[in-house]
C-alpha cells in the first residue's frame, strides 16, 4: 500500500497535479514527500489511521480543500492557520478535543466540519472566520448545543455558544410518555411513580393528562419529567400522532391479562417507531397480580431492535407496588442519558419557558405576537432564535406549536396552545355518546353547543369555531361546501360497511383496476383522514364508513377499503375507459402518498393483485417496475400463470414513459445504444421504431406520446436534424405554449454538433446540453488497477480515463436531473 501511495505522490509531482487522492490507504503518518507538492489544491485523506498532522502541512500554501474525516486525529498543529487559501476543512469523525486558536488565521475558510469529535470547547477566535457559510459541530455533546436548535448561519451558532458560556444553566428536563390501550393502568402507573399512590377506582383518562415529576439529583439539580398520560381509546388515536415526539422516554404499557396480542403491543411499537426516533422505549406488563404472562423478549428485539431503542422489560402491579423500584430507576437513567437533558441553555431561555408555562395554564391560546413580546422582554430579539426556542419547547412538551419547516404534518399554525385544553376539547367531540350513537359522522355547528359552552377563547373566535378549525387542520373533519354549518367527522362514522353493491374481487368485471397498500400496521386514522382529504371526490349520495369510502374520480367509481386486521388497504376502480381508470387510480394514489408522508417512516408496500387469480399473492409494484427496467416481457408469478409485465403495469401506472426520443432516423443505431443504457438506469423511453402502433395516424400518436412523457430528448448526431425530427419538436413546442410542463433536453451523441441548426430550433444553442460526444459508457480505470509495476505512461493513461469517466458521469447526472425520474 505504501508503494502505491509513493507512486501517486511521484505522479502528482511530475505532472504538477492540483489534486491527490490518498483515501483508504491505511496511512498512520503522512509521507514527507507529500509536503513538497506546492501546487496541491485538493488533498483527500479520508478513512486512514492518522493520529496527527505534522507542522509541515503549512508548506502546502495553495491548498484549498483538506479532507481528513474518519481518521483518529486528537489535535491539529497550530500551523494549520498558515493555509491562507484554505476554503474547505473536513475533520468529521475524529477524536479532536481542542482546536488551535490559530485556525482563525485561515481567513478564507468557508466550510468547517467538526461533527463527530470530542470537542470540549470552541475557541472564541473562530468568530473571526467571517467567510464561513457552513459550520457543523453535531455530535460534540460536551459543547452543550441542543440538536433541536437549527442555525441559519455559522455566526448564529457561535453567538449562541458563547452566550451560554457566559450565562447558562443545565436544562435537566425531559418528556415521559405513557402509551397503550385503554384500561391497562397507565394512570395508576403514573400515580405510583410520582407519589406512590394507588386508587383502585381510578377512572379512564379522557384525552391526555400532563403532570410534572421531579426525580433524582443531577449535578446538584433535580431532573424534571413532563409526564404525558395518554387515553387509550381507539377514537383518540387520530390525535396522538401530533403529540408523540422524538427525544422522549416512552413507557408502553400492556395489561397482564391481555398479553401482547390483545394489548395491541405491535401496533404501538410501530407508532413509536414512526414518531419516536431513537427515544428509549420501556415495555411494562402491568396488573401482574392477575393472570401472569411474559413478554416474548427475544422475538420483540428481533422484530423491532433495529428500528426502536428498546431499553427494558418490566412487570408491575400498581395494587401491590411490585416492580416500581426497578422501573423508576430505569426511567431516571434513560431520561438522564437523553442528550438534550445535559444541554446548557441561557438563563433568559428559562425565564421565557417559565412565563409560557404560566400563560398556557390560564390561557387556551397564546398568539405569536404575545410570544414575541415575552421573548423581547427577556432580551431574545432575533426572529430565528425565537422560532428555534419555540420548536424546542414543543419537543419538551411545554406547549403545542406547529410551525416547524421539517415537520411532516404541515399545520404551520402560528399560535401556541395549551396541550390539555385542545385534547380535552377534541376528545369531548369524538367521544360524545350521542354523536357516536348516530353513526353517520354528521354534526351541525349548533349541536356543538350541547357539548360545551360556546364562549370566546383567546383567539378572538368562538371556542367551537376554533376547535373546528383545529380539527380541520388535523384532517379530522370537513364542512360541506353547500352547507358550511354541517360537519363530517369520519372518526364518528359507523364501523359497519354498508351494502354498496360491489362484488368480491373474483366477481368484478374485467373493466376493474385493483391496487393495494400493505402496512406493517395500518394506522387507525388513515382512512378517516383520506375521507377528509378527498371530500371533494365523494359521490352525489355519499357512501362512507369508518374504514372505507366510495369516490367518483375521472368518471370512474372507486372503492377504498381498509382492513386493520390484515393491515391492508384495497383500492378498486370501475370504469369503461381504460385511460380514465388509470387516471383515477393515480389521483387516489397521490392522495395516499400525501397522507403517508405525514406519518414519517411508515412501513408500507404497494402491490398489484393478479387478474384471474384473486387468491394468488399480489405482486410487489416495485418488483414489476424492476422487471420492466430489465426488459422482462413476461413473468410466471407464484401460484398463478404467466403474465405480461407491461400489461400489469399498464393497468395501474398512468405514466408508461419518461422520455420522448426525438432523433434523426439516420442515427437510429447510435440512439438505440443510448436508449439501452437509459433503460438500465430506469428511464422509460418512447421511440418510434418500437412504440408506433400500426394503423394509427403518425402525427396523432406522436402527439399523444409527447403528452404522456415528462421530457423530450432532442438528439443531435452526425446526420444533423431530420425532417420528421423538426416536426416532433414543433409538436412539443406547441404543447408547451398550451401550458404543458415538459423538459426539453438537447443531447449531443458522438459526431453530433450544434452547427447548422434549422432556424426554428436555433434556441437550442442557448440551452444547457447533455454532451455524450465521448460516448455513453463510464469506463473507469483507477491507479490501483494498473498494477504495481505500472509505467508513467500507463499511469497517465489511467488518469485520463478517470477524468473521462468523471465527465461522462456528470453528463448522466445532468440527464437524470432534467428528466426528473420519479
Amino acid at each position: 500500500m505504501q508503494d502505491k501511495v509513493n507512486e501517486r505522490i511521484e505522479y502528482a509531482a511530475a505532472n504538477h497535479s492540483c489534486s491527490i487522492d490518498l483515501r483508504c490507504c491505511e496511512l498512520e503518518r503522512l509521507p514527507v514527500a507529500l509536503f513538497q507538492l506546492e501546487h496541491l489544491e485538493h488533498l483527500f485523506l479520508r478513512n486512514n489511521c492518522l493520529t496527527s498532522i505534522p507542522p509541515a502541512i503549512a508548506k502546502l500554501k495553495n491548498l484549498k480543500c483538506l479532507h481528513l474525516h474518519a481518521n483518529q486525529l486528537v489535535q491539529l498543529p497550530k500551523e494549520i492557520g498558515q493555509l491562507k487559501r484554505l476554503e474547505i476543512l473536513n475533520l468529521a469523525n475524529n477524536q479532536i478535543r481542542r482546536l488551535p486558536s490559530s485556525l482563525a488565521q485561515a481567513s478564507g475558510l468557508r466550510q468547517l466540519d467538526l461533527s463527530g469529535n470530542q470537542l470540549e470547547e470552541i475557541p472564541e477566535a473562530l468568530k473571526q472566520l467571517t467567510m464561513l457559510t457552513r459550520l457543523n459541530v453535531d455530535g460534540n455533546s460536551a459543547l452543550g448545543i441542543p440538536l433541536e436548535l437549527k442555525f441559519d448561519a455559522p455566526s448564529q451558532l457561535l453567538d449562541y455558544y458563547f452566550s451560554i458560556q457566559q450565562q447558562n444553566k443545565m436544562l435537566g428536563e425531559a418528556k415521559l410518555l405513557l402509551v397503550g390501550q385503554g384500561e391497562v393502568g397507565k394512570t395508576s402507573i403514573a400515580n405510583r411513580l410520582m407519589s406512590d399512590h394507588f386508587n383502585p377506582n381510578e377512572g379512564k383518562t379522557n384525552g391526555i393528562e400532563i403532570h410534572q415529576w421531579m426525580v433524582g439529583e443531577r449535578d446538584g439539580a433535580q431532573l424534571r419529567l413532563n409526564v404525558w398520560d395518554f387515553g387509550g381509546q381507539e377514537i383518540m388515536h387520530a390525535t396522538h400522532q401530533f403529540f408523540l415526539t422524538k427525544r422522549s422516554v416512552y413507557l408502553l404499557v400492556v395489561a397482564a391479562r391481555a398479553g401482547e396480542r390483545d394489548g395491541n403491543l405491535h401496533y404501538w411499537l410501530e407508532m413509536i417507531g414512526l414518531y419516536g426516533g431513537d427515544s428509549p422505549v420501556i415495555l411494562v406488563m402491568n396488573k401482574c397480580e392477575e393472570t401472569y404472562r411474559d413478554f416474548d423478549e427475544n422475538r420483540i428485539r428481533i422484530d423491532y431492535g433495529n428500528r426502536i431503542n428498546i431499553c427494558g422489560f418490566h412487570y408491575t402491579s400498581c395494587k401491590t407496588g411490585e416492580g416500581f423500584f426497578e422501573l423508576s430507576k430505569q426511567i431516571v437513567n434513560n431520561a438522564s442519558s437523553l442528550s438534550h437533558v445535559q444541554d446548557l441553555l441561557p438563563i433568559n431561555y428559562f425565564s421565557i419557558k417559565s412565563t409560557l408555562e404560566e400563560e398556557a395554564s390560564i390561557s387556551d391560546i397564546i398568539s405569536e405576537d404575545q410570544y414575541i413580546e415575552i421573548c423581547k422582554l427577556n432580551k431574545v430579539t432575533d426572529r430565528s432564535e425565537q422560532m428555534r426556542l419555540l420548536r424546542f419547547l414543543h419537543d419538551l412538551g411545554c406547549v403545542l406549536h406547529y410551525d416547524d419547516p421539517d415537520q411532516n404534518f404541515a399545520l404551520r399554525d402560528t399560535r401556541i396552545l395549551n396541550p390539555e385544553w385542545i385534547t380535552s376539547g377534541v376528545y369531548q367531540i369524538l367521544n360524545n355518546p350521542d354523536f357516536l350513537r348516530k353513526g353517520d359522522g354528521l354534526i351541525s355547528k349548533s349541536e356543538l353547543s350541547s357539548v360545551f359552552a360556546d364562549d370566546e377563547c383567546n383567539s378572538g373566535k368562538s371556542r367551537n369555531d376554533f376547535l373546528v378549525e383545529i380539527m380541520a387542520m388535523y384532517e379530522l373533519c370537513f364542512a360541506f361546501p353547500n352547507n358550511t354549518n354541517m360537519l363530517l367527522v369520519p372518526e364518528l362514522l359507523s364501523s359497519k360497511e354498508p351494502d354498496i353493491g360491489w362484488g368480491k374481487p373474483g366477481d368484478l368485471p374485467r373493466s376493474t383496476v385493483n391496487f393495494r397498500y400493505h402496512y406493517a400496521v395500518l394506522p387507525h386514522g388513515m382512512i378517516p383522514r383520506l375521507i377528509v382529504r378527498c371530500n371533494h371526490l365523494l359521490t352525489t349520495s355519499p357512501t362512507y364508513w369508518k374504514s372505507g369510502v366510495v369516490l367518483e374520480v375521472e368518471g370512474c367509481r372507486a372503492l377504498v377499503r381498509g382492513d386493520h386486521r390484515q393491515g391492508v388497504v384495497h383500492i378498486q376502480i370501475q370504469g369503461e375507459n381504460k385511460s380514465r381508470r388509470r387516471e383515477a387510480l393515480a389521483v387516489i394514489r397521490n392522495n395516499f402518498s400525501a397522507v403517508h408522508q405525514t406519518y414519517g417512516d411508515l412501513r408500507v408496500e404497494a402491490k398489484v393483485p393478479l387478474p384471474r387469480h384473486p387468491l394468488a399473492p399480489p405482486v410487489d409494484y416495485e418488483f414489476l417496475l424492476e422487471l420492466e427496467r430489465n426488459n422482462t416481457i413476461t413473468h410466471h408469478f407464484e401460484k398463478a400463470s404467466v403474465y405480461s409485465v407491461s400489461r400489469l403495469l399498464d393497468g395501474v401506472d398512468v405514466r408508461r414513459y419518461d422520455l420522448f426520443m426525438c432523433y434523426n432516423n439516420e442515427d437510429k443505431d447510435a440512439v438505440a445504444g443510448l436508449v439501452a443504457r437509459m433503460k438500465q438506469r430506469g428511464i422509460r423511453c418512447w421511440i418510434d421504431d418500437a412504440d408506433l402502433t400500426p394503423g394509427r395516424e403518425w402525427i396523432v400518436e406522436v402527439g399523444d406520446a409527447i403528452t404522456e412523457c415528462s421530457a423530450m430528448a432532442i438528439v443531435m448526431g452526425p446526420n444533423g436534424i431530420g425532417k420528421w425530427q423538426s416536426q416532433e419538436i414543433q409538436v412539443a413546442l406547441n404543447q408547451k405554449l398550451e401550458g404543458k410542463d415538459m423538459a426539453i433536453i438537447p443531447v449531443l451523441i458522438p459526431g453530433g454538433s450544434l452547427r447548422s441548426l434549422p432556424s426554428k430550433i436555433e434556441f437550442l444553442r442557448t440551452m444547457s446540453i447533455v454532451n455524450f460526444e465521448h460516448g455513453f459508457d463510464i469506463i473507469y480505470s483507477s491507479l490501483h488497477e494498473t498494477g504495481d509495476d505500472a509505467t508513467s505512461d500507463q499511469i497517465k493513461t489511467s488518469k485520463q480515463m478517470d477524468e473521462m469517466a468523471s465527465k461522462i458521469q456528470l453528463e448522466w447526472d445532468k440527464l437524470l436531473r432534467a428528466i426528473e425520474v420519479k
